[in-house]
């Protein structure tokens, strides 16, 4: 559909739409889920196509999150612009001065075979940020540092695969961002996914996780492998200082997928993406682990851990772990001090199934996959009381419909589930994608985890299924501050269109984060 609408301004020209009413009733009718107005601009980052914009305070208007600044706007959200991989890092030599990076993607961002990222500076702690410098070629990547060194390094691909190939690039900066210097690592004939993960240091090495792209699909078709150089390697940005190491298909570990994983309802695409190099706890231990985001759909809650024995040795799958959060990316790093693994991930408390929202006045479809045909769909409550007869007429027509249409079908598009339909999607909502929640978890052993506390979570009083489709706080990088912990955010926040569009780069801070747990 061309021309993306703002968050709830849904394209609904015969009927009255849920979410409509839901606005009229809390007033948030123009302002796409409670978005503030925007003041002059001052900063500007310019890209092939267009451009996206700071404000002159990085306070962010009308929100009730704590401890919250905003880096970066790309708004206006209907231009299809919007912001990916964020990453952070203090400067080296510094006490107070920061680095923030993300990407751009979407409709509104020209495809190419090099992709730019784009850093920001801030030199209060984290208080307010200004546009520092653009990396060319460089996407999804991730900032890190290293001991006695007075640089700043980004490393992640040189574009997403379209078109490919999508080399590993990694990019070094002596002026905190403002410049910079990349190099090519990998062979030009290959493809590579990943996201903005951690480098690791341990046994002497720099570590960093990625997929190849071995075969046809997202995740799917993915192999971990992971890179390495030794940490005091006289040069980075040199390709002979980096080692590949073997690789781990997921095809290889597909028949170890629980049958329970599965459903009769929606299609799975079950694969592996997006891993972190991990650090056993014994620190004689010469290998590394690395733990993946899995694409579990139906189902969440999952990550895959595998381990790499040396430099050049395949990962070996271990097992799957009871992840929570494991649908979405996430950053796992080490606290030496409470000798547990700490991530910050968007645990999902239902995975269950249902319809999208359709363009009339019959009731949202309750969670679970009873909802997806038959008489059960008629259980529920008119809006209007008065209209009660005609609305369940409709919904049993609506049931009708439901029940002839063959399952499995596909999980449902960013696109199915912010646009009403005029009749029933032939999609599956699997709740399972849900971002609107960021959790802070713990484990001892990489294997059980605990979920700590909620960090953030939707504030503008919205219904909990609104929030899962407009509201995204994700794809979280963070680094340990003393005793605080300091998050980089990828926001679908008061104004986006969709969970998954990210209208937002925020950072976070958690003052003292140990006494939570």
């Amino acid at each position: 559909m061309a021309g993306n609408p703002s968050a709830l301004e849904f394209s609904c020209k015969k009927m009255p739409c849920l979410v409509f009413l839901w606005c009229l009733i809390v007033g948030c009718v123009g302002q796409s889920l409670g978005v503030a107005s925007r003041n002059v601009f001052s900063d500007m980052h310019v890209f092939e196509g267009g451009d996206f914009f700071t404000e002159p305070s990085s306070a962010l208007p009308d929100s009730g999150l704590k401890n919250v600044t905003e880096v970066v706007w790309s708004g206006p959200e209907d231009r299809g612009v919007y912001l990916g991989s964020p990453s952070l890092v203090r400067c080296p030599q510094t006490t107070q001065t920061w680095l923030a990076s993300h990407d751009l993607f979407g409709r509104g961002v020209p495809s190419g075979p090099k992709k730019s990222a784009f850093t920001y500076r801030s030199t209060d702690n984290g208080k307010t940020w200004t546009a520092a410098g653009t990396v060319t070629p460089m996407y999804w990547s991730s900032l890190f540092v290293r001991e006695s060194d007075p640089r700043v390094y980004l490393l992640g691909t040189t574009n997403d695969g379209i078109p490919g190939p999508t080399q590993i690039v990694i990019g070094a900066s002596s002026d905190c961002g403002a410049t910079w210097q990349t190099a090519v690592l990998s062979n030009s004939t290959q493809s590579y996914s990943t996201g903005p993960t951690p480098v690791l240091v341990h046994a002497g090495r720099l570590w960093r996780a990625f997929e190849h792209n071995v075969a046809p699909g997202w995740a799917s078709g993915y192999a971990a492998v992971m890179l390495s150089a030794p940490v005091d390697a006289p040069s980075l940005l040199s390709a002979q200082s980096w080692t590949l190491s073997g690789e781990l298909p997921f095809s290889s570990v597909l028949p170890q997928v629980p049958a329970t994983w599965a459903s009769t309802a929606v299609r799975s695409n079950f694969g592996w993406l997006e891993g972190n190099a991990v650090a056993p706890t014994d620190a004689s231990d010469p290998g590394v682990f690395i733990m993946l985001r899995v694409n579990s759909l139906p189902t969440a809650n999952k990550a895959a851990l595998l381990y790499v024995a040396s430099p050049t040795a395949p990962p070996v799958f271990r097992q799957f772990v009871e992840f929570p959060g494991g649908m979405s990316k996430f950053t796992i790093r080490f606290d030496p001090q409470t000798k547990l693994y700490v991530s910050l991930t968007n645990n999902i408390l239902e995975a269950s199934l249902s319809r999208p929202p359709q363009c009339s006045s019959v009731p949202w479809p309750s969670a679970g996959v009873e909802s997806l045909g038959g008489e059960s769909e008629e259980r529920g409550h008119s809006v209007t009381q008065g209209q009660e007869s005609h609305h369940l007429e409709e919904h049993k027509a609506s049931s009708r419909h439901r029940s002839e249409t063959a399952l499995p079908l596909p999980s449902c598009s960013m696109d199915q589930l912010r646009y009403c339909n005029p009749v029933p999607a032939p999609c599956v909502w699997a709740h399972a994608n849900a971002r609107n929640n960021l959790t802070l978890i713990v484990s001892s052993d990489l294997l059980s985890w605990r979920v700590v506390r909620t960090v953030l979570a939707e504030d503008t009083g919205a219904p909990e299924w609104v929030a899962q489709v407009f509201t995204g706080f994700q794809y979280v990088d963070w680094q340990f501050d003393g005793d605080d912990l300091v998050t980089a955010v990828r926001a679908a926040y008061r104004g986006a269109n969709c969970y998954h569009n990210s209208n937002r780069i925020l950072v976070q801070r958690l003052v003292d984060w140990r006494s939570f747990l």
